[in-house]
This record gives C-alpha cells, structure tokens and sequence, in this order.
C-alpha cells in the first residue's frame, strides 16, 4: 500500500492521475473508459492535518468526476477494503458508465 507523508503528495498523485486521464481524452476522438482506483486500505484512516487520508480522496475525486467529459464511461475500483494482508483484495465497485451519480454515492459510502 502507498503511504503519504503529507496532504500535499496525496494531492498532487491524484491531480497528476487526473490531468493524465483528461489529457489523455482530449487527445483522442473516441470516447474513453476511465477507471479510477482508490485505496480504501486501512491506512487511509491515517490524518494530515487534523483530515482524513479517505476523506482527502473523496472529496477530490467527487469534484474530479464533475470535470470528466460527459460522453466519457467511467468505473471505480477499490483494493484494500476487504483483508489487510491480501495483495488480491480489488473490487470493481462501480462497472464503466456514464452515470456519475453512481460513482459518487459508492465513493461516500467508501470505509477503508
């Protein structure tokens, strides 16, 4: 599991995943499926700055997935959320859609 030592670096992974993925889509003329991965392992209780690593993650996520193209099928996946000692602990929560709302709600009903 990846570990941050500060809220900055957990911000600047997932913006960095995120300029990728929208790059990636302007770029290409077809529609794109994008997965989003979140770590829902149970380090991600761990706080910066008096905040939740988890709750960092939704809240950055949930304004993302407003910024992804709307003909774009996203999906959202978890690792960690199940065994702590297993490396094949991943679920698929949410299948590739367009529906936003749906990845939202399973991104605020996440506990590591």
């Amino acid at each position: 599991m990846f570990c941050y030592s500060n809220k900055s670096r957990l911000l600047s992974g997932i913006f960095a995943c995120s300029v990728a993925v929208l790059g990636a889509e302007k770029a290409a003329a077809a529609t794109n499926d994008i997965l989003f991965i979140v770590d829902g392992s149970g380090s991600m209780w761990g706080q910066i700055d008096g905040v939740a690593k988890i709750q960092t993650a939704k809240d950055t996520m949930t304004n993302l997935l407003d910024d992804v193209p709307s003909d774009s099928r996203i999906g959202l996946m978890t690792y960690g959320t199940n065994d702590k000692k297993s490396c094949d602990d991943v679920t698929l929560v949410n299948q590739f859609s367009t529906d936003r709302g749906a990845v939202k709600t399973a991104l605020a009903t996440l506990k590591p």
